[in-house]
């Protein structure tokens, strides 16, 4: 039978997740990396929510004057680029998760990892 060719090595596709015993090195890394992400991601997120509020109640409460209409469209046409930009920023943090074995968007996992 063939041998496969291994083109990503299975040490990648499952990563663990797990302080070392001193508390320093990669892992530690990989802890501090895990909750810059995610908490900016989530960060991000309620930032997106925010300015996708403020601009519906600007646009509901500009009455007829359509200047403050049309600042309302540029804001929320800017909160969906900025959505965008999230999601792949996401995507790419989550290939690069993938390629180095660290689980950068498992904020869940972190904080249980750094609870006492």
């Amino acid at each position: 039978m063939p041998k496969q060719l291994d083109l990503i090595p299975t040490q990648f596709l499952k990563p663990e997740f797990a302080p070392d015993a001193g508390g320093a090195g990669a892992s530690s890394l990989a802890n501090i990396l895990t909750l810059l992400v995610s908490f900016l991601t989530l960060i991000a997120g309620l930032w997106f929510a925010t300015q996708f509020i403020l601009a519906g109640w600007q646009w509901m409460s500009a009455g007829s004057d359509s200047n403050k209409i049309s600042e309302a469209q540029k804001q929320i046409v800017n909160s969906f680029i900025g959505l965008m930009i999230i999601v792949a920023a996401m995507t790419i943090t989550k290939i690069i998760s993938i390629i180095t074995g660290i689980q950068m968007l498992d904020l869940a996992g972190a904080l249980q990892k750094l609870s006492p």
